[in-house]
């Protein structure tokens, strides 16, 4: 295996069970809104985040005015539901981070959410201290798809790209790490894997463990 240094972490999904707190909440706020809201609905904005979030959220809801108020009531929605309650860490997460505390890899999380959010989760995972660095949307002008968080994430821990892997649950996260030109394992969660994943991701794996074993090679 090439040589490790670095593991850039995607957060929802990939770390936490928070995808399905997401649509759990996306779903309560539209259908009092008097929408219509699967779960096909929300695979389809798994990982996007800005302007493509936004484009596949108006086919739901149609106006602006209506789009500004679900965001607001979701998010505050899902805010105190992970305040209020357990939420789960996905399977091998902590072995995970022991594991690469032990070699002395270097961690950062580069995420889709907000501070607000990663700074509630991490509490409750008493992962507060957990990581070099922290890359949220609040820090960036683009989001994932986009290669800037990932960039950003390399510029601050001052890393060779050569030396970083990514773990991803989403397309939308391959495809940012992929322009910005890093290694990346794919740890499907919600999503069907489909071929374009297939094709972008250099590994895919079931879980975290199976992360840590194949970085023990």
């Amino acid at each position: 295996m090439p040589k490790l240094d670095t593991v850039f972490f995607d957060m929802d999904g990939l770390m936490f069970d928070t995808e399905s707190l997401y649509f759990k909440s996306n779903q309560i706020t539209l259908e009092k809104m008097g929408y219509d809201y699967t779960i096909n609905h929300y695979q389809e904005v798994i990982g996007k985040s800005g302007d493509d979030f936004i484009e596949k959220m108006l086919e739901v809801v149609q106006t602006k005015e209506a789009y500004d108020y679900f965001i607001k009531t979701a998010d505050a929605y899902f805010l105190k539901y992970i305040k209020e309650n357990p939420v789960e860490a996905k399977k091998g997460l902590y072995d995970l981070i022991k594991y690469l505390d032990r070699i002395g890899a270097k961690k950062s999380i580069v995420s889709s959410s907000n501070s607000n959010v990663i700074d509630v989760l991490l509490e409750k995972a008493n992962l507060s201290n957990g990581f070099d660095y922290v890359i949220s949307a609040d820090m960036v002008t683009h989001t994932k798809p986009h290669p800037e968080p990932y960039l950003k994430a390399l510029d601050l821990g001052e890393t060779d790209s050569s030396v970083v892997w990514v773990l991803e649950d989403s397309l939308s996260g391959l495809k940012s790490a992929d322009a910005a030109g890093l290694r990346k394992i794919l740890i499907p969660d919600l999503l069907v894997v489909d071929e374009e994943s297939r094709k972008i991701a250099d590994y895919i794996m079931d879980d975290l463990h199976e992360v840590k074993e194949f970085f023990k090679q």
